[in-house]
């Protein structure tokens, strides 16, 4: 289990040769943005010699101040496996994103399903 707290809204513009002010773009920055968390929990369970099998799952929340009346978080669910014979591996993993995003009274869920595989071999 992991969890990592990011603040968007200290996030600052500058220039190095102080050719541009950019204090307004950083106090929108500030009345925008907030800090969010990222949940990340997983494991992974050796089935034999050569198999492995893994799931996990992220929560991403969501940056913007809810003030503004934005919402958007997102989660990803995950499973995979793992094969290893000798110095072959062979890795694989189904992704489900599931992504919230409300704007006042417009609201929409977006998906992605991601499979992922990798061949391996160590020399």
């Amino acid at each position: 289990m992991d969890y990592e707290l990011t603040d968007y809204g200290s996030a600052k513009y500058y220039s190095e040769e102080d050719f541009e002010d950019f204090s307004g773009v950083n106090t929108e920055v500030e009345n925008t943005y907030k800090m969010a968390g990222v949940l990340k929990v997983g494991a992974e369970i050796r089935l034999n010699k050569k198999f492995f099998w893994r799931a996990g799952y992220n929560h991403f929340g969501s940056p913007y101040n809810k003030d503004l009346g934005v919402e958007q978080s997102a989660s990803l669910y995950a499973t995979g496996f793992g094969f290893r014979h000798r110095s072959f591996c062979l890795d694989g993993s189904y992704q489900v994103y599931s992504q919230k995003l409300e704007i006042g009274a417009y609201a929409k869920n977006m998906k992605a399903n991601t499979l992922k595989i990798t061949l391996g071999y160590k020399f």
